[in-house]
């Protein structure tokens, strides 16, 4: 059977397709009316939570991007830390947003939303009131590309408001695998955010032009894109990908962002900033020389060359001063990868420090602002605090930790070779490397409170200069 019957809301907003026998369901329980024989829309009650049929809830209620239904916001002076936004609906060197149509997998042209750049501009784009049913499960489908930049700084973000509060809306970020994507394909990266309406509902009239009323949630979708450009085009509903093979980025661990469209395979190429490293030339020519290494015996650095020392013949100098040279120049290598990886982390930490004391500024000079007497004067105090424990926190960890990879990736090589064999040099390696990966996570971990602390800080602000 074949999902051929159009679901609207009560707007006659196309919000999915349903089955034949799902909508003669829909239309028998009073929850939908036949707008033609191939449509039917929203309009009644749905049945106790309780009682869903889950997977029909599911296989119907998607929510379609169509880029005509959505206009753009710019923020207010280029400010991150002040998400205040001015409509405007054309595009200009100093708005980076623009619907455009670009080429779909297939090679046919479909209407995207193209928004953000490399720089403090932010950019919204909103979709228009959609009237969906209270207490009732939806899943908004999309493909994106972009959304992030080489120095961990940008904002990816879909947020859901219903009945337009901002304040109080569903945030998701969709930057740094916070999220996994569903599928990736060409580049792009396919994502199903499911939510739940709230219970509270509006009446609002039918298209019918009777007086019946439909109960319905205002609900609103939007994308924030700062200091990374993002495109997001339509996807259909997941079962339509379900013999397609997922293609993520073979060398996504080895790049600092992900695919973007604003650079000719996705990345820069190897003559552009960043790109001696980072770009699929430059990999594939460092994957090929690795490969290489690996497949010539007596070829490549002495790494390839695993040595026991439980198996060498103590009563031969030259073979033991051999095989403890070959094992320190295996060690070396592997210490001054995690060395590498030590430097990304605590360069992190250093950055969320600087970021903490940025917003605890921030959160001082918003409390001067809108005096003691506001009722939102003790909420900045708070967060002042929070985020000086924050500070605390990463303090510690790196006081705790970067002696330990300090000491670890130096002088005590010679040591270990010494006393320790081929695998055991590398099994203790491998647990400085579970250590550090540890440390990211914690320090991930910080980096979302403090995102947390300042959209608090943003609503607050917004709030004091709406009542200004």
């Amino acid at each position: 059977m074949t999902k051929n019957v159009t679901v609207t809301d009560a707007q006659g907003n196309m919000i999915g397709t349903t089955y034949p026998k799902r909508a003669r369901g829909l239309i028998k329980n009073g929850r939908a009316i036949f707008v033609d024989d191939c449509t039917i829309r929203l309009s009644g009650k749905p049945e106790p939570s309780d009682t869903y049929n889950t997977s029909e809830v599911n296989q119907m209620n998607y929510i379609f991007l169509n880029p005509r239904n959505w206009s753009f916001d710019q923020m207010q002076n280029n400010n991150q830390n002040n998400f205040s936004y001015g409509r405007n609906n054309g595009f200009s060197q100093s708005f980076p947003a623009e619907r455009s149509f670009i080429n779909d997998f297939d090679g046919s042209l479909v209407e995207s939303l193209l928004f953000g750049d490399w720089n403090t501009s932010y950019a919204r784009a909103v979709s228009k009131e959609l009237s969906l049913l209270p207490d009732t499960d939806y899943c908004f489908v999309f493909w994106l590309n972009g959304g992030e930049n080489d120095k961990n700084s940008e904002v990816c973000r879909l947020q859901i408001s219903f009945g337009g509060n901002w304040d109080d809306c569903y945030t998701y970020k969709l930057n740094r695998n916070y999220i996994k994507p569903v599928l990736h394909k060409d580049g792009w990266e396919l994502y199903s955010i499911p939510f739940r309406t709230p219970v509270a509902y509006t009446s609002v009239t039918t298209q019918s032009g009777n007086s019946d009323t439909a109960p319905t949630v205002a609900t609103y979708l939007a994308f924030v894109a700062g200091n990374a450009p993002m495109a997001i085009k339509p996807a259909k509903e997941l079962e339509a990908y379900s013999d397609w093979e997922d293609a993520p980025d073979e060398f996504a661990s080895e790049r600092p962002q992900r695919h973007n469209l604003v650079f000719a395979d996705g990345w820069p190429s190897i003559s552009q900033y960043g790109g001696d490293k980072y770009s699929t030339e430059a990999l594939r020519a460092k994957k090929a020389r690795r490969m290489a290494e690996a497949s010539t015996p007596n070829a490549g650095t002495a790494h390839n060359s695993r040595i026991d020392l439980n198996a060498v013949d103590w009563s031969k100098p030259a073979e033991v001063q051999k095989a403890l040279e070959t094992l320190s120049d295996s060690l070396r290598e592997q210490a001054a990868n995690l060395e590498e990886h030590s430097d990304e982390v605590f360069d992190l930490i250093d950055d969320l420090q600087a970021r903490c004391e940025e917003l605890r500024n921030k959160a001082e000079a918003l409390g001067e602002q809108i005096g003691v007497t506001s009722k939102s004067f003790g909420k900045t105090v708070d967060l002042s605090v929070r985020v000086s424990v924050l500070k605390d926190e990463l303090t510690t960890l790196k006081d705790n930790s970067e002696p330990l990879f300090v000491r670890s990736c130096g002088a005590d090589l010679e040591v270990l070779t010494q006393r320790m064999s081929d695998d055991a040099g590398e099994a203790y390696m491998d647990s400085l490397e579970a250590g550090l990966d540890a440390l990211e996570s914690q320090a991930d971990d910080i980096e979302g409170k403090l995102d947390d602390i300042e959209q608090m800080l943003e609503a607050i602000e917004d709030e004091a200069n709406g009542e200004e």
